[in-house]
């Protein structure tokens, strides 16, 4: 009776000849535990072998508008009013920290705001003849009245803590008009003459706006009524920063809608398969690269002949694979798994031929073969977000 354990470097050859060291050896081997753990070593090399490999690649399309002003409007400009508001502290991107130092100089003023704030792709900021005009005009906050709060116990300091409800009044109204006087966008944010309600420090299920500490490493959680009266006067000058940031983004975000042609981007995960000692998958590694080719000439928004054939040709790279994929068979090279990931990469692209149906298609093949997995309802959720956008265009 021989035994042979060479992936060990062990051999144990004739039972008659062996010595009381390979009899140590055969009782190890034939241990449960140990034969229990060869089979899963044995299953996870399989596993692995068949596991796919996962590139994310981000396109970049331009959002067309809504409602597409006319070809001669070429320019706006950006007019941002605010009697009495404290502009020192109001930027694009958040600060980490807004009044650590308590040194204001290099912040924000009303002049950078104009730079910043109220963007709309596709058109030329200019400063005098615009074609557009967007305002901007806030009146200061004013704290009505704010009411101490107390938390019996506070989770980040395992004691009592106090925080405040706020009633506060803030004014915020923006509009856009084209330069013959024609509104096109109006909003009234916040009315002065009304009253609106907030709070500062830890939650308590008030409504409202939630005020920030200045601080940005405060636990937001306040020990005693002077530590939050101290917290919130320190942190009072960012207040109107906060709100009026929030609805110049907000409003932002609505023109470009309508009006404005942002540049997006998106990020899928196309798949290929993993090489081991049975399968090879250079044609599906082929057809990654010609993606990536294509998508920097895509995200150029370049002429589609520019992008487009290499699109096609991992099309045609994936479906020919599919046809030699096997649903019952996870040694297969084109296994259950990396089936349903091939669907998704075909749905991806389609995508952005602007292929609805076929996008879809894919995309639902993608999802009947795996039911377990959320990226095939992923894929599906963005098309459909693209294809109401289109349809919404063609109803113009």
């Amino acid at each position: 009776m021989n035994w042979n354990v060479s992936k060990l470097g062990i051999c144990c050859t004739s039972w008659v000849k062996s010595s009381s060291l390979n009899h140590l050896v055969l009782k190890f081997f034939m241990l449960p535990g140990i034969i229990i753990l060869f089979l899963v070593l044995i299953h996870i090399e399989k596993v692995h072998a068949q596991s796919p490999r996962v590139k994310k690649i981000t396109f970049q399309y331009v959002n067309p508008p809504l409602y597409p002003l006319s070809s001669d409007f070429k320019s706006y400009r950006v007019n941002i009013e605010g009697k009495g508001l404290n502009f020192n502290f109001l930027r694009y991107h958040r600060q980490r920290a807004w009044v650590v130092t308590g040194n204001t100089s290099n912040y924000g003023s009303v002049e950078k705001a104009q730079s910043e704030f109220l963007n709309l792709h596709g058109f030329d900021r200019v400063e005098t003849n615009p074609d557009l005009v967007i305002e901007a005009k806030f009146s200061p906050i004013s704290i009505l009245a704010k009411n101490v709060v107390r938390h019996d116990h506070c989770h980040s300091i395992s004691a009592p803590c106090f925080a405040y409800n706020i009633s506060y009044s803030f004014g915020a109204h923006m509009k856009m008009y084209d330069r013959n006087g024609n509104i096109l966008k109006d909003t009234v944010y916040a009315d002065p003459s009304q009253k609106m309600t907030g709070w500062f420090g830890v939650h308590n299920n008030a409504p409202g706006k939630k005020f920030l500490d200045s601080n940005a490493y405060s636990t937001f959680s306040y020990r005693s009524p002077e530590e939050l009266e101290h917290h919130f006067q320190k942190s009072f000058a960012t207040f109107e920063a906060e709100l009026a940031r929030d609805y110049l983004l907000d409003f932002e975000e609505n023109i470009n809608n309508l009006y404005g042609s942002a540049l997006k981007e998106q990020s899928f995960d196309l798949s290929t398969g993993r090489k081991n000692r049975n399968n090879n998958y250079d044609d599906l590694d082929k057809a990654l690269d010609l993606i990536e080719k294509a998508v920097i000439n895509f995200n150029q928004q370049k002429e589609r002949t520019s992008w487009e054939p290499d699109f096609l040709e991992a099309l045609d790279i994936w479906q020919k694979a599919l046809k030699e994929s096997d649903m019952n068979d996870n040694k297969a090279r084109i296994y259950p798994s990396l089936a349903s990931l091939l669907y998704c990469n075909i749905s991806i692209v389609q995508l952005w031929l602007e292929n609805w149906e076929e996008a879809s298609s894919y995309a639902d093949k993608a999802k009947v073969l795996n039911t377990s997995s959320p990226y095939p309802a992923r894929i599906l959720t963005f098309i459909d977000q693209r294809m109401e956008r289109k349809g919404k265009l063609r109803g113009q």
